[in-house]
């Protein structure tokens, strides 16, 4: 009877005993098998995370509609930009530092041109919304002007409202809702190329349609208001119709020279980092009107509170 009873417990023993082998048994195949099941995963999701990111340069009005996207999420920007514009036929070159906030507008730049540095701020709603600006060493000169003002502008295309990014990114758009059907015939990728030392998608945007029409000027309008009104620059009007000499210098049913678009052809160069046009040219009938290089571009920076002060260290109104 004792023997049984010993022999019995010895089974219970032995039975749970190779139950838990078992169950060990079972969780060694598991982790052994775990690594090889979470490698796979890892490279499933990794496949899925790189096609959702990969650009597609078989579709070109993709590449820059991508590079729009991109603009829209800028709230902040600090750049060097290089330009290059036609002025009364000769080409001027200048160069200017800017930092932007998107909304509100504030500007800060300091640009050197003819040997002289200049340094202007804008703030929306400060200053009667003009633009302060100043000289840095002789001649001493400080004062607050319209920003939309010929003396501001003189030799520059566009005024300091444009700097950035979003200008050209408006101007895009607009052509692209205009032509949504033939985008597919006018833009065109180019390859992988490099510029300012960084690696860049070549787009190249060919306006077939670009040609120049007759307008009438209606009450209240002046060249920026008609400029703004079909995305056009309004600095080429003037071009267009030697008679005018300011861009105010229009009067009501008075019958003008436009563009139809802002370009004849558009070329930009996509970082691929960044996925923002860090160069620009811009041609016209006449062939290169302008050209935008941007170096140094920092997206979204985070500016302190006193940035846009007249006093911010390093400023010199």
């Amino acid at each position: 009877m004792l023997l049984r009873r010993l022999k019995f417990k010895k089974f219970l023993y032995w039975k749970k005993y190779t139950g838990i082998r078992r169950s060990v048994l079972h969780l060694d195949k598991y982790f052994f098998m775990l690594p090889r099941r979470l490698f796979f995963i890892c490279i499933v999701l990794s496949a899925v995370m790189t096609s959702s990111y990969r650009i597609n340069t078989d579709d070109p009005v993709a590449l820059l509609k991508k590079m729009l996207d991109k603009n829209s999420e800028i709230k902040t920007l600090e750049v060097t930009a290089l330009m290059k514009e036609r002025i009364d036929g000769k080409q001027v070159d200048k160069k200017t530092f800017f930092k932007v906030n998107m909304n509100p507008r504030k500007i800060y730049f300091r640009q050197k041109f003819i040997g002289i540095d200049v340094e202007g701020l804008y703030v929306t709603g400060r200053n009667n919304n003009k633009a302060s600006l100043t000289t840095i060493g002789f001649p001493w000169i400080s004062a607050s002007f319209d920003p939309t003002d010929k003396r501001v502008r003189n030799n520059h295309h566009h005024t300091m409202f444009e700097a950035g990014f979003d200008y050209f990114a408006t101007v895009v758009r607009a052509i692209i809702s205009k032509y949504e059907k033939d985008l597919p015939k006018m833009i065109t990728y180019q390859g992988i190329v490099q510029k300012n030392n960084r690696d860049c998608y070549k787009l190249t945007m060919d306006n077939p349609y670009f040609r120049y029409l007759y307008y009438k000027v209606q009450k209240g309008e002046n060249l920026p208001a008609i400029a703004k009104k079909f995305m056009i620059n309004d600095y080429m009007i003037m071009e267009k119709n030697t008679e005018i000499k300011d861009y105010n210098d229009v009067k009501e049913g008075q019958q003008i020279i436009i563009p139809c678009d802002y370009a004849k052809k558009m070329v930009f160069y996509m970082d691929k980092e960044l996925s923002v046009p860090i160069h620009i040219e811009i041609y016209d009938d006449l062939g290169l009107y302008a050209e935008y290089s941007y170096q140094d571009v920092v997206l979204n920076p985070t500016f302190a509170p006193n940035e846009f002060d007249e006093n911010f260290p390093g400023y010199h109104f």
